[in-house]
């Protein structure tokens, strides 16, 4: 590092990160702190001159809401440079310990448990239940620790010791140790840098939002994601929501995005005096906090949430709209292989059928049903082959073709073809994955 960045770095270091730093020191009136999931750490070992006896030891946990990648000054010459938090921290950290050498300083991080123990038969209240243990997670015992390979070996000793972890669970790693923050670099302004921007096309008869359910009476159609736009799914809840024609909206959710247009389309349905029912999977891995949050909002909005079913966990992606015309009601259904969010929707490889559930009476029959065992504890039954599945890749590889699709672009049929043959190469490759302890649906 040159002097001038290295004077540049101290500077931040004293501004921007020196005031958030708490140092929690390891001795005797100190307790082992608890440290959080996966969180930042630096451990630090400290010699103070002229004192006799072992190291001392203190640890500066790192709050999650700095930056973990900074950008250095930019010069007219040379490329742009970038330094980690972490190499920040532990150049600069004697200065939170004054009259102490620095003897070393390596970054960690802990991996907790966080698998949720609830037994569904005996829990009264599911809700309750998981809220409980979520705020134990942080309490969770550690399973993991990732530390820099350059540890030396008594350090490394003291802090396996602290947290109760075998040789076996520590990983040695080179720095940095979460290769995910280098996603900030996708935020800079370097064009050259980058593949061109792939907006999805919607070349879909529902591409007009207030036709959906005109255009839905002629045929079926089959969005494919992220090649097609997601825009018609989430038109298709809102106009819903407002056609005073429709009666009852019923959707499951298993993840969704933190502002999902598609909840707040629930809410204003039910406030427009709709039937809405909604199952939130409270049993979504990593998600369980989110959907506690979703589900209690969409209550407050008098919509009838459903909490899952016991001894299941309800995967499927599936929306029902009631819908009078004329002297009959209409049922319209959404099926998808992705989940309900918008965000990723851009992303994943997926399919998304909507259709009228009641051009085929078998399929209108299988479609309510479903819906109605989510909100009752009736038993489940399996459908009839060939009705409510996803589509498979043949399937969507001819109807991509077809003339509905005239307007995609031929490079997004061969990345889908690669895409495709590459997933087949992998499953071939590797082993069956084991099946869940519990049962989807």
């Amino acid at each position: 590092m040159k002097p001038a960045e290295l004077t540049w770095v101290r500077a931040y270091f004293r501004e921007q990160v020196y005031p958030v730093l708490t140092p929690l020191a390891l001795d005797q009136s100190h307790p082992f702190p608890q440290l959080g999931n996966k969180e930042l750490n630096v451990i630090v070992a400290l010699d103070r001159p002229g004192a006799r006896g072992e190291k001392r030891v203190a640890i500066l946990p790192v709050p999650r809401i700095l930056p973990r990648l900074i950008p250095l000054p930019a010069t007219s010459r040379g490329p742009l440079r970038m330094i980690f938090l972490s190499e920040i921290v532990k150049l600069c950290a004697a200065e939170l310990f004054p009259g102490h050498r620095l003897a070393g300083a390596h970054a960690f991080r802990v991996t907790r448990n966080s698998d949720l123990y609830i037994d569904e038969e005996e829990s009264a209240n599911l809700l309750k239940k998981i809220e409980e243990e979520l705020r134990h997670l942080r309490r969770g015992a550690a399973v993991r620790l990732e530390i820099e390979q350059s540890v030396d070996a008594p350090l490394l000793a003291t802090l396996c010791h602290q947290l109760g972890l075998p040789p076996d669970n520590v990983f040695r790693l080179p720095a940095p140790l979460n290769l995910m923050r280098l996603q900030s670099l996708g935020e800079l302004d370097r064009p050259d840098l980058k593949f061109p921007p792939f907006t999805p096309v919607n070349a879909s008869p529902l591409r007009e939002p207030e036709n959906i359910f005109s255009a839905l009476r002629v045929q079926d159609v089959l969005l494919h994601h992220p090649y097609d736009s997601f825009a018609p799914v989430v038109d298709f809840v809102e106009q819903a929501s407002r056609d005073p024609q429709v009666f009852a909206i019923k959707q499951t959710f298993y993840r969704t995005s933190g502002d999902s247009p598609l909840v707040r389309a629930l809410i204003e349905a039910s406030k427009n005096g709709k039937q809405v029912t909604a199952l939130v999977e409270l049993k979504a891995r990593f998600d369980e906090a989110n959907n506690i949050q979703w589900a209690k909002q969409l209550e407050e909005a008098g919509v009838h949430v459903v909490y899952g079913l016991v001894g299941y966990k309800t995967h499927c992606k599936l929306c029902l709209v009631v819908r009078r015309e004329g002297r009959r009601l209409r049922h319209y259904a959404h099926l998808g292989t992705g989940n309900y969010n918008p965000r990723t929707a851009r992303y994943y490889n997926r399919s998304q059928p909507l259709h009228r559930a009641d051009g085929d009476h078998r399929r209108r029959r299988e479609a309510v049903q479903h819906a109605h065992r989510l909100r009752s504890r009736a038993a489940l039954q399996p459908f009839a082959r060939g009705t409510l599945r996803s589509a498979s890749a043949a399937d969507v590889a001819h109807r991509a073709r077809s003339p509905q699709c005239r307007r995609r672009p031929a490079r997004a049929h061969r990345r889908q073809d690669e895409c495709a043959r590459r997933q087949g190469d992998h499953r071939r490759a590797l082993r069956p994955p084991r099946r869940p302890a519990c049962r989807s649906i």
